[in-house]
């Protein structure tokens, strides 16, 4: 047996299809074509020309260099570090 249908039926099957069709034609009309990535350039391969050089040394320690650090220290004169310091200063916040 066929269900009952009030006069209120029909109005919304219309509409109902008539939106479905819409939305079908609207994926179908509106999808784009696949488009290839254009092909990478050829890299360029030229020979890679070394040229000799001479090493140059520096005396960093002994009787010719003067005045130099000792021990391989490289940290200023005064505290050890990071002992002393309190932290970065805020302009205005007094110390």
């Amino acid at each position: 047996m066929a269900a009952e249908q009030n006069q209120y039926d029909m109005p919304i099957v219309v509409g109902a299809l008539v939106f479905g069709l819409i939305a079908i034609g609207v994926f179908f009309f509106m999808r784009k074509d696949p488009i290839l990535p254009p092909q990478p350039a050829e890299p360029v391969r030229t020979p890679v020309v070394v040229q000799p050089v001479q090493p140059t040394l520096v005396e960093t320690s002994g009787p010719a260099f003067e005045g130099g650090q000792t021990g391989g220290s490289t940290s200023g004169g005064g505290g050890g570090g990071a002992a002393s310091r309190r932290g970065p200063s805020i302009a205005g916040a007094g110390s």
